[in-house]
């Protein structure tokens, strides 16, 4: 996996030995394609064939349709919507086949996309101790499963498509980073911060 500059989070230059041999396969669970969309919904009852949209982010295609036609989304448990025409940018009612069952105001949905998923380099990932047994893939390290990881990376390097390979180059613990620098560092879960920290050797970067 080739990077042409160094990550800004590498306080020191990344040489072979502070890379784990073999890397790792990272799972696609938890990871969106750049044309993801995330709505939000307004209530809609049992048998209707519209839901109101109170909000839409992401989608990043070069048209204005954000969700195609004929894509099931779920907005949670067994909320299941079936687009009957697509889902546009600016449209704030979803058209879709008669619900079976109703949908609650603020109930939202994600619409994973068909682009590339890319990964970038400085995000933690981790396995737990079945995965390890099993030889499975790397997870996300989020705020649910921190405290079950019992190995955990940061990505060395970024990651262009992730459905197209899932090899991943491991960074090894005890590496020095600039902890500001780390993608999306103010918003990670205050648990996922601690176990950097506990992991690697960390500093302010500028």
């Amino acid at each position: 996996m080739m990077q042409l500059t160094d990550p800004n989070w590498w306080a020191i230059s990344l040489e072979p030995r502070d890379q784990i041999p073999g890397g790792g396969k990272l799972d696609t669970a938890g990871f969106k394609a750049v044309d993801a969309v995330e709505v939000t919904a307004g209530a809609a009852a049992i048998s209707a064939t519209s839901i109101p949209i109170t909000a839409a982010t992401g989608g990043s295609g070069s048209g204005d349709t954000l969700i195609p036609s004929n894509t099931t989304i779920t907005f949670g448990g067994a909320k299941f919507a079936t687009l009957t025409a697509a889902f546009k940018k600016g449209d704030t009612t979803m058209t879709v086949a008669p619900l079976a069952v109703a949908i609650a105001a603020a109930d939202k949905a994600t619409y994973f996309g068909m682009g590339v998923i890319p990964v970038p380099s400085g995000i933690l990932v981790g396995r737990t101790q079945a995965d390890i047994d099993t030889n499975g893939m790397f997870k996300l390290a989020t705020a649910a499963n921190i405290a079950t990881l019992v190995e955990v990376y940061l990505t060395a390097f970024s990651q262009p498509d992730l459905s197209r390979t899932n090899d991943i180059t491991l960074t090894r613990p005890g590496f020095v980073v600039k902890q500001n620098r780390l993608p999306g560092w103010t918003t990670l879960d205050a648990a996922v911060q601690a176990k950097i920290r506990q992991v690697y050797t960390c500093t302010i970067g500028v």
